[in-house]
């Protein structure tokens, strides 16, 4: 049995990748733009977490349309999940500061796990508007075509021009053109390395494309993840910062509270030493405020940016196995890095709230909320 089951996973990867593979991956860290809105431009992953808010508004709706005593279906199924979250907040924080913080927590881990198990369906990263290469990176003769070429690449499939949005092409045999673009390169050079690389793989020039009704582009999806984009996780970073900081200064005041960064109070009574030390630490201390930022953002961006490369790798290389294996994966990456966010925001409320040093003999015992 295990012969068979071993058998039949080779066969299914050989299968995939002869037969059934998808195009290769075109991968962009930068999300694209759907359209402008007055002065503002809709990147995909902007309208892409519209469309979540939507979707959680709309589902809380209709899961609490008729809440009952006792609890069933969705309703039982919300209610286990907040209690057990909830539970897990108190046990760190303490029953007081618990329910000051879940709210926000829960939020953070609601939002970011939905999102992100939200991105591995199949609508997302796969309908859109095309966008042909001369309007991408070479401009459509708008700039001057000396101008220095500002990618280091040029990638995209040979489409048919629908004059519209489409799917990504699938199952069949799509024309991929890479062209490496060496740096100080101008405009006019690459258009020229554009078009050998046509001609070299699909025996036709770019006019010859035109006539045909096709051109060298790629599809800006409608739909992408949201958090494939940094500025999301760099935004979920800076509002735990927020409220960590707001937390802090509700509790301890804003003067116990600024004291933690700018310690200068035993160096005022002429303790050099000790007061240089407590000045030091207190930089250190607001150093690593800040660097919580780069660290929060980087961690949930890098983690599912290189979840969404590896799935679009893997349906290139091997679609069968994919569904089976690295799917099980993101899910639990997706779920693991809103949890951990979360878990990350609470510990510093809790650490923002403790009471540290001479000021624990100002305010006496403090055990709600701060350390056990």
């Amino acid at each position: 049995m295990k012969w068979l089951t071993i058998i039949g996973v080779i066969a299914l990867v050989l299968i995939g990748f002869l037969f059934f593979r998808l195009p290769q991956p075109i991968i962009e860290l930068r999300p694209e733009r759907i359209f402008d809105l007055g002065g503002f431009t809709v990147t995909n992953t902007i309208l892409t977490s519209w469309v979540m808010i939507i979707l959680i508004v709309l589902i809380t709706k209709l899961g609490t349309r008729n809440l009952t005593m006792i609890p069933s279906g969705f309703q039982n199924f919300f209610e286990a999940i907040v209690e057990g979250f909830g539970n897990i907040v108190n046990g760190v924080a303490g029953a007081s500061n618990g329910r000051k913080f879940f709210p926000v927590v829960f939020t953070f881990l609601f939002y970011i796990v939905f999102c992100n198990w939200m991105a591995l369906t199949p609508i997302f990263n796969v309908i859109g508007p095309t966008e042909p290469i001369s309007e991408h990176v070479l401009h459509d003769g708008k700039e001057s075509p000396e101008e220095i070429f500002h990618e280091s690449e040029i990638r995209g499939w040979v489409m048919e021009d629908k004059g519209g949005f489409t799917l990504v092409p699938s199952f069949k045999k799509v024309d991929f053109i890479q062209v490496k673009v060496p740096p100080e390169t101008t405009n006019a050079a690459a258009l020229r390395m554009l078009e050998e690389e046509t001609l070299a793989t699909t025996g036709r020039t770019l006019g010859q494309l035109e006539e045909e009704h096709k051109f060298i582009g790629f599809i800006a999806p409608f739909l992408r993840g949201v958090n494939t984009d940094i500025n999301a996780p760099l935004g979920y970073a800076l509002w735990s910062a927020i409220f960590v900081e707001a937390w802090g200064v509700m509790a301890l005041g804003g003067l116990a509270y600024a004291s933690k960064f700018f310690n200068v109070k035993r160096l005022l009574k002429g303790d050099l030493l000790n007061g240089l030390i407590d000045f030091f630490v207190g930089i250190l201390e607001l150093i690593s405020e800040f660097a919580r930022l780069i660290s929060f953002t980087f961690r949930l961006f890098g983690n599912i940016f290189a979840g969404e490369v590896l799935l679009f790798m893997m349906s290139f290389l091997v679609p069968f196995v994919l569904i089976n294996v690295f799917y099980g994966l993101e899910l639990f990456v997706g779920l693991i890095q809103g949890f951990v966010f979360a878990m990350l925001t609470l510990v510093f409320g809790v650490g923002a709230v403790a009471v540290h040093g001479e000021h624990a003999e100002d305010h006496g015992p403090h055990t709600e909320g701060g350390h056990h």
